[in-house]
């Protein structure tokens, strides 16, 4: 009985991931409501720069995403003030100090 559930639960993970995932990822309205602002989870943040969601404010994606990154040219800040400025985070996600140390790690 225990493998069958193990069984059943794995295959319902990436379905119940991708539910979440569409809840947190809209297409970007250039007319947002800043009544109707997505709050992102900081590592969903992350991905969707990676993914360059945000090249048109100057954060490169994929590889250059990661080379940014690391040389600090793409910081927790930027990335943060980039959501901010596209109505996809709330602007007091610069004020809270564990969404800015879950997007750096």
């Amino acid at each position: 009985m225990k493998p069958l559930f193990l069984v059943n639960l794995l295959t319902l993970l990436p379905s119940i991931a991708a539910l979440i995932l569409a809840s947190e990822v809209a297409i970007a309205n250039p007319t947002i409501n800043r009544n109707q602002i997505i709050n992102i989870q900081p590592f969903n943040l992350v991905r969707l720069g990676y993914q360059g969601y945000f090249q048109d404010q100057g954060i490169p994606g994929y590889g250059a995403f990661h080379s940014a990154a690391q040389n600090r040219r793409v910081t927790a800040t930027k990335l943060i003030e980039s959501a901010i400025e596209k109505g996809r985070l709330s602007p007091d996600a610069l004020n809270n100090q564990d969404y800015v140390d879950a997007v750096e790690t």
